[in-house]
């Protein structure tokens, strides 16, 4: 079930945003956090919308293009994910998201693929998704917003590679290490 905010749902979103502790949206300013919430697209549809999921739907799955990211409204999520591939991969649980969460920013931000798979884990969980349309918007009206965003999901990138606690993961995460120092070379 896929609905535009209501009043009360919006009013909710923005105490969300406005009590998080997560990084990314501490960000934002509060006419920021509205704007993700009530903009409307060129077509005329809304920015963000509001689903309600049972247990066990995945919600994204690594590697995917992430359009959009998510908050957390009522329920809990759980990350997954897998390191290695064939044979040698694992797959490890590296969070589980409560209420006022924020999840898919890093996709989102960074235009990279899916870092990790998300299934809602409590039945009837509800989410806010907002579209790389809002993103857009925002990046747009306040251009130093960019550098601050790639930081802060590249640091919590790494933290997902080093929750995984095994060897897979390690070399994954020393590969990844010596593409980016490469990178910046």
């Amino acid at each position: 079930l896929m609905t535009s905010p209501s009043l009360e749902m919006k009013q909710r979103l923005v105490t969300i945003m406005e009590q998080s502790k997560n990084p990314f949206l501490k960000l934002l300013s509060t006419d920021e956090k509205q704007q993700l919430i009530e903009g409307r697209g060129p077509d005329g549809r809304n920015v963000c919308v509001c689903k309600k999921f049972t247990k066990g739907t995945v919600l994204v799955q690594q590697g995917e293009e992430g359009n959009s990211m998510f908050i957390v409204i009522d329920g809990q999520l759980s990350v997954v994910v897998t390191f290695g591939t064939g044979a040698d991969a694992t797959q490890k649980e590296v969070a589980k998201l409560p209420a006022g969460a924020v999840m898919g920013e890093m996709s989102l931000v960074l235009g990279k693929p899916r870092s990790a798979t998300c299934v809602v884990f409590s039945d009837g969980a509800s989410l806010a998704e907002i579209t790389r349309t809002a993103m857009v918007k925002l990046l747009d009206a306040r251009p130093s917003l960019a550098k601050e965003l790639e930081d802060l999901v590249l640091v919590k990138e790494n933290k997902n590679y080093l929750a995984a606690d095994n060897a897979a993961a390690m070399a994954a995460y020393r590969q990844r290490g010596a593409v980016s120092t490469r990178r910046a070379e």
